[in-house]
């Protein structure tokens, strides 16, 4: 009888495991929410909350992981109407978690269920509710999905461009007739993931970026861009709208177009303007070595006539390294009128037993105007300023600073 050995050789070795991250969001569905727009009236929306006390934001609130990440989106509707689903536009979702009701699942009124997937590519993505959606998306159930290079660096993708600062736009539209008067299913006609809406002309009326326009846009430091010089700005851009969007960059930004729709562009190229179609996201890098005072312009384009129907401005700012335009605003300081002409008047809240000294600069940083003040309030009158901006510091024998801008119309 033949006698076999076996022997055993252990090998040891060194495994390095990299913990798994895992994110968790909770969307609440809901069709009771409203926007207020930017000349003061109001329209109905569906949305996205965070909690069941908050009206839904337009867009819904930020998805933001990091490449590698597992996600975990708790969904619930408590909507009393339709149906709704979550789709992942752009990322690598399995058909279960798409959100695409022929092939994932749909959560009618009071019904919760959780989507899962792994964030497998840094870009810029958009999530929209997949029932109706052409209502639904109107009706503001949107948001965006930033997935940002592994363990967060501040890189456009793993391994790419650096950037200093970030900013992240969605566009869209509202014609608030639909948002008055809700285009309804027809019921008789309804089959599973294919709702049957009896749709009015679409004829915008409201242009938004980041769910605002006009004013509310100057007002929204979210939005609004703001740099120092030489630093790099990282810009993702995305359009769920019915609209094209051509985007129009300053040209001393140096615009450079590096990804597209959640992918790395094979080649860099250099544009003053890019367009963004319905769905579609963008990646630019924006860079400026000069001071700058200016505005980006989104223009909506009809796809049908090919005309641009209405533009709004996204005001960008870029200043000097540590330049005054960056101190810190204690308090309150106040300029009025503004814009002004020859004389205006300035106000601030001033503390007991503390001297204030006035200076103003021009946007190259040059010295144009000092004074010492007596009192918290006074006015600045027969000087001849040159037209255009002006930062405005007073500054107190204690060290703390008020400042604000007035622009000489």
């Amino acid at each position: 009888m033949k006698k076999f050995i076996i022997i055993y050789i252990l090998l040891i070795g060194t495994f390095v495991v990299k913990a798994q991250v895992k994110k968790n969001f909770t969307l609440i569905m809901r069709t009771t929410g409203y926007i207020v727009l930017y000349d003061g009236d109001t329209a109905k929306t569906f949305g996205f909350a965070t909690k069941l006390s908050q009206n839904p934001p337009i867009p819904g609130p930020l998805i933001e992981v990091n490449e590698g990440d597992s996600v975990f989106v708790l969904a619930k509707n408590i909507s009393q109407g339709p149906p709704h689903t979550i789709h992942w536009h752009g990322l690598d979702v399995d058909q279960a978690n798409d959100g695409t009701p022929a092939t994932s699942f749909e959560l009618k009124h009071m019904e919760e269920a959780t989507y899962k997937f792994k964030a497998t590519h840094a870009g810029t993505y958009i999530y929209h509710c997949h029932m109706g959606d052409v209502v639904h998306v109107q009706m503001g159930m949107y948001g965006l999905v930033v997935v940002k290079a592994a363990n967060a660096a501040k890189t456009a993708w793993t391994g790419g461009p650096n950037y200093d600062s970030e900013y992240a736009w969605l566009n869209s539209e509202i014609d608030k007739k639909w948002h008055d008067s809700i285009p309804e299913t027809d019921h008789d006609s309804t089959q599973k993931g294919h709702e049957i809406f009896m749709i009015p002309k679409y004829n915008p009326t409201y242009f938004l970026v980041n769910g605002k326009s006009k004013q509310q846009i100057k007002a929204d430091s979210l939005t609004c861009i703001k740099s120092e010089q030489n630093k790099t700005i990282y810009l993702r851009v995305g359009n769920i709208g019915n609209m094209q969007n051509r985007i129009t960059f300053p040209s001393k930004l140096n615009a450079k177009i590096i990804d597209s729709d959640g992918r790395p562009l094979p080649t860099v190229f250099s544009s003053d303007s890019i367009w963004v179609s319905p769905g579609e996201r963008y990646g630019v890098l924006l860079q400026s070595s000069d001071i700058l005072d200016d505005s980006i312009s989104v223009e909506y384009i009809n796809m049908n006539t090919h005309k641009s129907v209405a533009t709004e401005w996204v005001p960008v700012t870029i200043t000097k390294t540590n330049s005054i335009a960056e101190i810190n605003v204690y308090n309150n300081l106040q300029i009025f009128p503004n814009p002004a002409k020859d004389n205006f008047y300035i106000h601030f809240n001033e503390q007991k037993n503390i001297k204030y000294n006035l200076t103003m600069y021009n946007t190259s940083g040059i010295l144009c105007f000092e004074k010492q003040l007596v009192h918290n309030a006074f006015e600045i009158a027969g000087i001849s300023f040159s037209k255009g901006l002006y930062f405005v510091v007073i500054t107190g024998s204690d060290g703390g600073q008020y400042s604000g801008k007035l622009l000489v119309d």
